[in-house]
């Protein structure tokens, strides 16, 4: 079930109300319970894999913390890996090879399979990273193995952050299953105040703000669509992204808090950042961390005296990560893209520092600063637009309208107006935001106009909810 649903309204204050009711020592039992029904909402058949991942993992643990063997490791990540590569890649696989024997027989050759009609589990590319992050961990001894099935598997599946996560690591949220936690006003206000914005910025601004995105991709082809919408589109959809996901997450903390139990932050304000490779540690932060700690790093990560090993981990790194979010063509150069921009950025970094030093235009000035930030996000959106583009078709389109920018230019006010809005809105609530924490909600020191602001958000969020909302970005992921 989606958490912008009614059944979510439903269910979740009964079982928050249920959890309190019960005895400590059977919440875990409650918790995993919710969770398969969470999950199985979507497809009863979805439970299967997802228990699959759970007892592989699981088992690997027992036998590696009894036995270190690498090949026990490679074995157990790669069973778990396996899910996640046939239900996510096969179909794409099929195209490739299909694609490159037509090169080599004029497409009279093809090979074909059929496995009936592939459906993407929800989350399944979340908590397989998370079922290999326990394998590696206790492997690693950076952990010790879980002896209790139930709050392992409650890793694996805890309905807050199940389908989009955060990507959290054993170490972290295994022990907060444990720990005896009492109702307390500080969780629930606190739980509370993020869900609000959660559902604000996605049935208020997401909702509102892909519209008027998917309308103009709609037409891209057309002689009445020029640079300038086609500009503010991909700007809307770079912001969509971020605003829906973001708002995924802050209802997954809220959620969570409500059980005592903290996720990891996931958004840094990055829009904020100066450079492609602090935008990196600001956006998506715990899937940027899982690919460095368990892939990243065991490769070799930054190899002294050899550039072009370094060259290679950068590059196949973010190639991963632009397949982690599809598999596609297009999500492939998303990767190699954002990863040519990274390896410029790194060698360039102290190239950089001396010039602008030399020239007095430093990160602390207010216009060099604000420059470093457009170009940053100016070469996010670059890479973004692999994300909505349907085909190379569309991107020659694209190009093609915004060389002409200038030379055909035609001012959308009411494109301009919704961008605009929206850029005035998040960076409003970014503004206030700290360590995940809506800060306006706190400084309003007048408890009747505090409670008179949170049912007036309470109210923009019914209107708009009449249409009815999307799902959220990231779960097709």
């Amino acid at each position: 079930m989606g958490f912008n649903t009614i059944w979510y309204i439903l269910f979740l204050p009964l079982i928050v109300g249920a959890y309190y009711l019960i005895n400590h020592k059977y919440r875990w039992i409650l918790l995993l319970s919710a969770s398969y029904f969470f999950y199985g909402f979507y497809e009863p058949t979805f439970l299967l894999l997802m228990f699959s991942i759970t007892l592989v993992a699981y088992f690997a643990g027992y036998i590696l913390h009894n036995k270190k063997s690498k090949t026990i490791l490679i074995l157990a990540v790669v069973i778990v890996l396996s899910h996640l590569l046939f239900f996510k890649y096969v179909e794409w696989f099929h195209q490739i090879v299909n694609d490159v024997l037509g090169l080599f027989t004029g497409n009279n050759t093809t090979f074909s399979w059929s496995f009936g009609s592939l459906i993407l589990p929800i989350g399944i590319s979340f908590y397989t990273f998370q079922g290999i992050s326990y394998i590696v961990d206790v492997y690693k001894e950076r952990i010790k193995r879980e002896t209790h099935l139930g709050h392992f598997a409650l890793y694996i599946s805890f309905f807050p952050q199940l389908v989009a996560g955060p990507i959290e690591s054993p170490g972290f949220l295994i022990p907060q299953f444990k720990n005896k936690v009492t109702l307390s006003w500080a969780n629930f206000s606190e739980g509370s105040k993020l869900i609000l914005l959660g559902f604000f910025k996605k049935i208020v601004i997401a909702d509102s703000l892909v519209i008027f995105v998917d309308n103009v991709f709609n037409r891209l082809d057309s002689p009445e669509t020029k640079g300038f919408e086609v500009y503010l589109a991909i700007v809307g959809f770079v912001y969509y992204v971020y605003i829906d996901f973001s708002a995924y997450c802050d209802i997954a903390m809220g959620s969570a808090r409500y059980f005592g139990i903290k996720l990891s932050q996931n958004f840094f304000k990055p829009f904020s950042s100066i450079n492609v490779r602090e935008f990196w540690r600001r956006w998506h932060a715990t899937l940027s961390i899982w690919v460095k700690n368990y892939l990243f790093i065991p490769m070799g990560g930054v190899v002294k005296n050899n550039n072009l090993k370094t060259l290679f981990n950068v590059l196949f790194v973010f190639i991963i990560i632009g397949l982690w979010h599809g598999a596609s063509n297009n999500f492939f150069f998303f990767g190699l893209i954002a990863g040519i921009y990274m390896i410029l950025d790194a060698s360039t970094k102290n190239l950089r520092y001396k010039f602008f030093n030399k020239i007095n235009f430093t990160n602390d000035k207010l216009i060099p600063r604000f420059i470093f930030k457009f170009v940053t996000f100016s070469l996010f959106l670059s890479v973004a637009i692999f994300a909505r583009i349907t085909d190379f078709n569309d991107l020659t389109i694209i190009i093609k309208k915004l060389l002409h920018f200038f030379s055909d230019f035609n001012f959308k006010l009411d494109a301009f107006i919704i961008v605009g809005t929206t850029f005035f809105i998040t960076e409003g609530i970014n503004y206030f935001s700290k360590n995940g924490k809506f800060h306006p909600f706190d400084s309003i020191k007048n408890s009747y106009f505090r409670i008179s602001f949170y049912v007036l958000l309470i109210f923009i969020i019914l209107i708009f909810s009449v249409n009815e909302s999307a799902n959220f970005y990231y779960f097709r992921f």
